[in-house]
């Protein structure tokens, strides 16, 4: 499969946060636990990501037309679209990526514990804390946040460097 912005990158940045550690290490930084706080009450439910944008415009595209752009979303499969966090009363939290779509070839399913506090969201999983600096709008019904240098690979298999914002929204009930 050919994926094109290096999701993997996401990925593969995300397992290197969440790894280093075995469960019984004396070590292991501790789930998320107690009642959540005002502000952490409105990230219970789903949030599917809406959006994601690049500060390099890129061609992902394998359409034989140069057309970059700096709508990552646009250009992404159907399964690249299917991401999504799901946040709990309890702390637990999914993140989940190629599992609505069907025939999606890169499923993949990562759970743990979250807290919001300062303006972002804290997540625990396989021993490891990864913090994401996020922004509410101001109906608090979507998210965004920004990565740093992500790298993306183009269509023509140039890799690009690039700040990249993704963007959730809180799915409705029904």
């Amino acid at each position: 499969m050919n994926l094109r912005l290096i999701f993997m990158g996401l990925a593969l940045t995300t397992g290197l946060l969440f790894s280093g550690c075995s469960d019984d290490d004396d070590n292991c930084v501790q789930d998320y636990s107690g009642t959540l706080t005002a502000s952490e009450t409105l990230l219970v439910g789903e949030w599917n990501l809406t959006a994601m944008t690049s500060s390099k415009a890129v061609d992902l595209t394998d359409d034989d037309v140069e057309n970059p752009s700096t709508d990552i979303y646009a250009q992404y499969t159907d399964c690249q679209k299917d991401a999504g966090y799901i946040f709990s009363e309890d702390r637990g939290y999914t993140f989940n990526q190629g599992t609505k779509v069907a025939n999606c070839e890169n499923k993949s399913v990562t759970n743990g514990t979250w807290q919001y506090t300062g303006n972002q969201i804290n997540f625990v999983a396989t021993c490891t804390v990864l913090s994401l600096p996020i922004t509410f709008t101001n109906a608090n019904n979507s998210f965004q946040s920004i990565s740093q240098k992500l790298l993306i690979q183009d269509v023509s298999g140039q890799v690009v460097e690039a700040d990249v914002t993704f963007v959730y929204t809180k799915a409705t009930a029904g």
